[in-house]
């Protein structure tokens, strides 16, 4: 497994990526997510990458956190008026990872968020799970919520860059 030296500049930074995409297309996510690790730049791409790539190797928790910090300010409960819609979407797949439909969906629902491919294979993939429930099933959710810690199975790959 290669490694990547430690990131100097936006030039750098490039090749990084280049690199890190490569290795996550190819499903080296743990050889991506510790070439961001060893990285020194901390850019939205790269922050963002990160995330993603823990996503992809099972580290909802820590993905979870990671996107959470870049979306939410300080306090932890208003999103951040510059927070980057990849960044929010991703928030909302972490979210969902971890079983937080309700928060999934409310996270899909701001502005902030955007639109496009992303929201729409979230929106589906809820859509499936709620389809796949039983009648008594989707009447005690319909009148108490979503039940926290569902699984919802997601596409391969997971996240975006």
């Amino acid at each position: 497994m290669g490694c990547i030296h430690m990131v100097t500049n936006k030039y750098d930074s490039r090749a990084v990526m280049q690199r890190v995409r490569e290795a996550m297309d190819a499903g080296r996510n743990s050889e991506a997510c510790n070439s961001l690790l060893h990285s020194s730049s901390r850019s939205l791409e790269m922050q963002n990458a990160l995330g993603v790539c823990w996503m992809r190797l099972g580290e909802s928790d820590k993905a979870l956190a990671h996107f959470r910090s870049m979306v939410l300010t300080d306090g932890g409960v208003c999103y951040r008026e510059d927070a980057a819609p990849v960044a929010m979407r991703n928030f909302a797949t972490a979210l969902l990872l971890c079983g937080n439909i309700a928060g999934c969906e409310a996270t899909l629902d701001e502005p902030l968020c955007g639109d496009g491919p992303g929201v729409t294979r979230l929106r589906n993939a809820i859509s499936r799970w709620r389809r796949g429930l039983g009648k008594l099933e989707r009447l005690k959710f319909a009148l108490l919520g979503d039940p926290y810690g569902a699984r919802v199975v997601l596409d391969d790959p997971v996240g975006e860059l």
